[in-house]
């Protein structure tokens, strides 16, 4: 679950950069 939660935050970081 933890896995899936980082490569959720990554997707998102990489689809919209300006979130972080």
């Amino acid at each position: 679950m933890e896995h899936l939660l980082l490569q959720l935050k990554s997707t998102v970081t990489a689809a919209f950069p300006w979130l972080s």
